[in-house]
């Protein structure tokens, strides 16, 4: 130890001691000069033989400083400025060299950061290994929404869960400001939810059991809102807000950077911003807490228990509800990992991709190691100059391991600048639902990774042709003949390696066209739609013919726009991502303690349909007259649920009983995919809107063929604002 301290001493003051050094040995000669002059000699004389004895000052520095400091570092550093020197004089290669290794560098440091953001790193929680999500399951539908009864029983009788929570997606608007209005990503919540996640709040408190009850109005809003809209105001809880023109207390603000679980389909995504956290209500009647599924279940699993425990007792929980409640179906309990669930089909997405950068880094090492080779070819003599001079095969295969470091070094730091560009490009190209896609960033673990990768290339790339370039073989045409081999097979390998990418690409743009030429079972062209929030001044309390009434007013207004045809409103647009559930039975039909008849459920207007262009298969849409909120109550079911739960596909006339009370199929219409690429559609039905209180929808209007939608964009805002100023439309 004692002797690596003192070489790296001698490194750092090499200048010095070189200086020490010499001063000393000029002594020594001068000593030596004058006692040859004592001994009669000529002062040249005398001089020539001191020399002798001692050598001149140079080679003795030179000798020694061989002693100081690490002489392999020495030998690096000599190679890396002839290196320097050899890209210099020959730009090309050294500027083709880089371009591609920055290249596929930057891609796959891309690729890196999606694997560490979206499938390495841990979530945001405090322990996230023991963070599950649990569904209702059956037979037919193993991962469904969790009930509300459900939640409560797992809750009281749950031993190896520490903590449960539900949560469903509730949008709101900031009515009151001095900008008119302003849209927040809400989430409706149990009291458990910030419990489960391991987190408390910056200022007030959380939900307690007494605000999730009906009527109750308090909100805890986000850090960022907080800081945005309250500046920060240390007395904002009590404060009052207006959310859909209704007074809301706020009760508490929530951490800072606080992220949102996502990885479902009614709330925002995760680490989406939120802007508010509202009660969900539990209080009901025991029909509407058991029969609809629409929350979203997280729990955390107690300490030293596993999934196979939990899901053992859950089971046999669900059993036992099961037989309890037989007429809301016979279900069971879905159990999974929360990191999981969150990054969902998209791990798949990113090990793809993992492995296509890959290939791409073959082929730039293939590109690269095939440019050695003509570099090799083309220094030739140069190389047999210096073994001829005594360099050995080590010291020849360092002159190119010198270089491709340069070049690895320089495509590391570039590719670096390009993966840092393309950064926010890659989210922005990234779809809206993709997971954690806020947490793709270049860290220093995705800097290491680039600049490792980028030497490793080069160097490998470096080593192929060293072997044959450096043992000075006699005979050239053997060399050449070995050259030519081994660039025939790197070539060979790119093109094999270039044909898999290719094959991987045409195989996903062939699923794209399939895709796109499905039967979707709507219309989407010529048709502009946008989100209205109807608020009435009943607020929640707004009966629906108050919402009926109001949605009468903007259809009247928006159908005068010229250049529409068709205007019609709904719940929930198609390729929404919408998953809201719900059990029925079939009237005059037993129930089959196997099977439990669901679906998902939205409403829609008269006009809707025809709007978005969806196909009727069999009866009627619904009509302004015969499906007001006067007359007897009817539903449209989609041709999946027929399928299902008809096999005679005599539907239309049927009763469903839904809520405790019992609705009439008056139509059959074709089927949507939640998701373009799914292979198959849902269960689904429509409530004549006039007849449920659902007061978020989304607005149809189509236009007719000559008339670009966009353009009626302005006119149609003109028309929702004729009927009430202050409805945002978005």
């Amino acid at each position: 130890m004692q002797e690596w301290l003192w070489r790296v001493k001698a490194m750092l003051g090499r200048n010095r001691l070189a200086a020490e050094k010499e001063e000393e040995l000029r002594l020594h000669l001068e000593m030596e000069t004058e006692a040859g002059i004592k001994q009669g000699l000529s002062v040249d004389e005398a001089r020539r033989r001191a020399r002798l004895r001692v050598g001149t000052v140079s080679e003795a520095v030179e000798s020694t400083r061989e002693q100081w400091g690490f002489p392999w570092l020495d030998g690096t550093a000599a190679d890396l400025r002839h290196a320097l020197r050899a890209l210099t004089r020959n730009h090309t290669f050294g500027t083709v060299a880089v371009l591609v290794l920055a290249a596929s560098v930057a891609i796959n440091t891309l690729v890196f950061c999606m694997l560490e953001g979206v499938v390495l790193r841990p979530l945001p929680y405090r322990s996230p290994e023991r963070l599950v999500r649990l569904y209702d399951a059956s037979a037919e539908r193993p991962k469904f929404p969790m009930s509300i009864g459900h939640y409560l029983d797992y809750r009281a009788s749950a031993s190896s869960i520490e903590s449960i929570a539900l949560y469903t997606g509730r949008d709101m608007e900031l009515t009151g400001i001095a900008k008119g209005s302003r849209e927040l990503t809400g989430v409706a919540i149990t009291s458990g939810y910030f419990q489960v996640l391991g987190r408390t709040p910056h200022l007030g408190r959380t939900f307690t059991d007494d605000d999730l009850r009906r009527g109750v109005r308090h909100v805890i809003i986000s850090h960022r809102l907080w800081r945005e809209h309250f500046q920060s105001d240390a007395a904002v809880a009590g404060k009052v807000i207006r959310l859909n023109r209704e007074p809301w207390t706020i009760i508490g603000v929530a951490p800072p950077g606080f992220q949102h679980v996502g990885g479902d389909y009614r709330s925002p995504l995760q680490g989406e911003t939120v802007d508010i956290w509202l009660p969900l209500a539990l209080d009901g009647s025991e029909q509407g807490i058991r029969a609809s599924h629409y929350c979203n279940a997280i729990a955390r699993i107690r300490d030293g228990m596993t999934q196979t425990q939990v899901r053992q007792e859950l089971e046999r929980l669900a059993g036992n509800y099961a037989q309890r409640y037989p007429n809301f179906g016979q279900w069971s309990i879905g159990i999974q990992p929360l990191l999981s669930e969150v990054t969902g089909r998209s791990r798949d997405v990113v090990w793809l991709l993992v492995a296509a950068g890959a290939l791409l880094l073959l082929v730039a090492g293939a590109n690269i190691a095939g440019l050695c080779i003509a570099r090799s070819v083309a220094r030739r003599k140069e190389l047999s100059l210096r073994h001829a001079l005594g360099a050995n095969r080590w010291q020849l295969t360092r002159v190119g391991l010198a270089e491709n470091l340069l070049i690895g070094v320089a495509g590391a730091v570039l590719g670096l600048l390009i993966a840092a560009v393309g950064l926010p490009v890659l989210r922005q190209l990234l779809p809206p639902d993709f997971p954690r896609a806020h947490e793709i960033a270049l860290t220093g673990m995705g800097a290491l990774f680039a600049t490792a990768v980028a030497i490793a290339t080069v160097l490998l790339a470096g080593l192929l042709p060293a072997g044959g370039d450096t043992s000075m073989q006699s005979q050239r045409t053997t060399s050449g003949r070995d050259s030519r081999k081994l660039r025939r097979v790197l070539v060979a390998g790119e093109v094999a390696v270039a044909g898999l990418l290719c094959a991987g690409a045409l195989f996903l743009l062939r699923s794209y066209q399939e895709i796109g030429d499905r039967d979707h079972g709507f219309n989407a062209a010529s048709v502009l739609t946008f989100r209205l929030r109807l608020v009435t001044p009943g607020g929640d309390n707004a009966k629906p013919y108050e919402l009926a009434r109001l949605y009468d007013d903007l259809r009247r207004e928006i159908a005068e726009v010229p250049g529409v045809t068709a205007v019609g409103a709904t719940t929930n647009l198609p390729w929404s991502g919408y998953d809201e559930n719900t059990g029925f039975a079939i009237v005059g039909r037993p129930v089959n303690k196997d099977d439990s008849p669901g679906g998902r459920y939205q409403a829609a207007t008269p006009g809707y349909f025809e709007a978005a262009g969806m196909r009727l298969v069999a009866g009627r849409l619904f009509d302004p007259l015969r499906d007001a909120s006067t007359q007897p109550l009817n539903v449209i079911v989609n041709d999946e649920l027929v399928r299902r739960y008809f096999p005679d596909g005599k539907a239309v006339g049927a009763r469903l009983a839904l809520w405790g009370k019992e609705r009439q199929i008056v139509g059959v219409v074709a089927g949507i995919r939640d998701y373009p690429a799914d292979l198959e559609t849902q269960p689904a039905f429509w409530f004549p809107l006039a007849q449920v209180e659902f007061p978020a929808i989304f607005v149809a209007v189509r236009s007719n063929s000559q008339v670009d939608p966009a353009s009626l964009t302005a006119s149609v805002s003109a028309a929702v604002h004729k009927v009430d100023p202050e409805l945002p439309v978005g």
